[in-house]
């Protein structure tokens, strides 16, 4: 059973070679076991996931405030909600229906908040690389 996306969590290491698998898997294991909810830890920084120290800096936090940017924190309509509200509630749900519900909008209102998103940050949400992107950039910015 797959975690919500709140609650997953994740580690990231640099390549190695296939002796080094079983210690390295051990490492993987032990490090998304002790990561918080919602945090990505890198094994390979120095005093990475090794202390406890999730993969959340100053540097990567000020580029997901850079990526959500155009995304305003203003209300989106009189319906109101952001548009950051709504990109949420769409990648947790991955569902415009279930996004509406949990907003307590119309799922038309939610298919243009999210086209005016999409059209704001140049991307497509049919991506999932694009979906994966944003959901690390809206939990590191603290937005979910």
């Amino acid at each position: 059973m797959a975690a919500a996306p709140g609650a997953a969590r994740g580690a990231l290491a640099a390549a190695g070679s296939l002796e080094q698998l079983p210690a390295a898997l051990r490492r993987a294991v032990a490090a998304v076991d002790d990561a918080a909810p919602g945090s990505v830890a890198d094994l390979g920084l120095p005093g990475g996931l090794a202390d406890g120290t999730p993969f959340d800096t100053p540097r990567l936090r000020a580029w997901a405030e850079r990526r959500l940017a155009l995304l305003g924190t203003a209300e989106d309509d009189a319906a109101g909600g952001t548009l950051a509200d709504t990109l949420v509630a769409y990648l947790r749900s991955r569902s415009e229906q279930a996004a509406a519900r949990e907003l307590g909008v119309h799922r038309h209102t939610v298919r243009n908040r999210l086209a005016r998103a999409e059209s704001l940050l140049g991307a497509r949400l049919d991506d999932p690389d694009t979906r994966a992107e944003l959901w690390l950039a809206l939990r590191l910015a603290g937005r979910c």
